[in-house]
């Protein structure tokens, strides 16, 4: 009887800390997530496409804020403006 209470106690434990340590580490996905969704979305002049303002390649080309998915665009379009002038 006295080992049934004892093993019924460390499974009552055992379940205890293991939704802890689950709930701690959620908790900090939900967070990151919220962030993520705050950011800005921005499309790139070049190719089109939308990526995060805090993850674009900034170029600030004659006077005006660009923003583009990777260095490559960044580098077309800076080739396309100054072939135009």
């Amino acid at each position: 009887m006295r080992n049934l209470l004892i093993l019924a106690l460390i499974i009552l434990a055992y379940s205890y800390i293991k939704k802890f340590f689950r709930s701690a580490p959620s908790f900090q996905k939900k967070e990151k997530k919220t962030e993520q969704i705050m950011d800005e979305m921005v499309q790139d002049p070049v190719c089109r496409i939308y990526v995060p303002k805090n993850e674009s390649v900034k170029k600030n080309i004659l006077g005006q804020d660009l923003f583009f998915c990777g260095s490559k665009c960044a580098e077309e379009y800076e080739k396309k403006s100054s072939s135009k002038l």
